[in-house]
């Protein structure tokens, strides 16, 4: 029988390290556990949130009026020619099961923090790979505990967005294609990540990764998109292949890498991470993340939208 804590403290579960309690809270170790914490949020009429690994989310200081579940199943699965990943798995693990059999294609995702599940339901991306781009199939459940298989057509993934942000369906697992190929090349690619990470994000503190996606360059008004490449031509080199302008770009040249409100800081490392020290209040995050989007938007005209999911508020 699946435990239920009552006024869980969610802070410790989340990468930032703030947030107030959920009112309930259960671990389900499998899709029966998953079910019966399903159960007791309808006879309850609780509003149910899915906490993966807790890496690209904001808790509230009031916490969350409902059921909290962690989804915590975990196993890797090697088919003929795919891997099948449940969504509590970390991402490091799937990277490093595929890395000792000599498949290729998760290479890119080498230090991704944060869980197969949520990399899905946000499209998580890295150096150039997402993870949509490796999906073939996923299965889930609704909130009835029916479960259901999605194909890759159905998740209508895009950049940082697939339609689990929209459908309310809960992932229990995927199935990855797969593509082999020289491991010691592999392992190349993996280190060269990892060595990025380490020299471009603040890894050793309190965060919960790129706060804001990137913008695409088709919605900047075309004559802000002008002066932006005006004002700074190095854009069209990186604009042009990606067709998207990074917010770490623009948050840096807006002049607010240090700015500081409360606890939380605006990284000197990686202008696009927001950092929380010991004591930091969520409210503090959400000012902050509110005066870089008025700043950005009074000195280039471009609308920053959060990448972080938001709880509780």
């Amino acid at each position: 029988m699946i435990k239920i804590i009552k006024n869980f403290s969610l802070g410790a579960l989340t990468t930032f390290k703030v947030g107030g309690r959920a009112k309930f809270f259960a671990e389900a170790e499998n899709i029966e556990d998953l079910k019966e914490a399903i159960d007791f949020a309808k006879k309850n009429k609780l509003t149910v949130k899915i906490l993966g690994g807790g890496t690209n989310s904001l808790i509230s200081d009031k916490g969350f009026d409902g059921l909290i579940i962690k989804y915590t199943a975990r196993n890797i699965f090697l088919g003929d020619d795919y891997i099948t990943a449940e969504a509590g798995a970390p991402i490091g693990a799937l990277v490093q099961f595929a890395f000792l059999r000599g498949i290729k294609n998760f290479a890119n995702f080498a230090g991704l923090p944060g869980t197969v599940g949520g990399a899905i339901y946000g499209n998580a991306g890295s150096f150039g790979k997402n993870t949509g781009d490796l999906i073939l199939d996923i299965e889930a459940t609704d909130k009835e505990g029916k479960l259901k298989k999605i194909n890759k057509k159905s998740a209508k993934f895009d950049y940082r967005f697939s339609n689990f942000k929209k459908n309310g369906l809960m992932i229990l697992s995927a199935r990855f294609l797969v593509e082999y190929g020289d491991k010691k090349e592999i392992s190349k690619i993996m280190q060269e990540c990892m060595q990025k990470r380490i020299k471009t994000q603040p890894l050793s503190e309190s965060s919960a990764g790129c706060v804001f996606r990137n913008t695409k360059t088709e919605e900047i008004l075309p004559e802000n998109l002008k002066k932006l490449l005006q004002l700074f031509p190095d854009l069209e080199n990186i604009s042009v292949k990606s067709k998207q302008i990074p917010s770490s770009f623009l948050i840096d040249r807006a002049g607010f890498k240090g700015t500081k409100i409360g606890k939380v800081e605006v990284s000197q490392k990686h202008a696009n991470f927001l950092v929380a020290g010991q004591g930091a209040k969520a409210q503090d995050v959400v000012l902050l993340i509110e005066k870089i989007k008025e700043g950005v938007k009074e000195k280039f005209g471009v609308d920053l939208k959060e990448e972080i999911q938001f709880v509780g508020f």
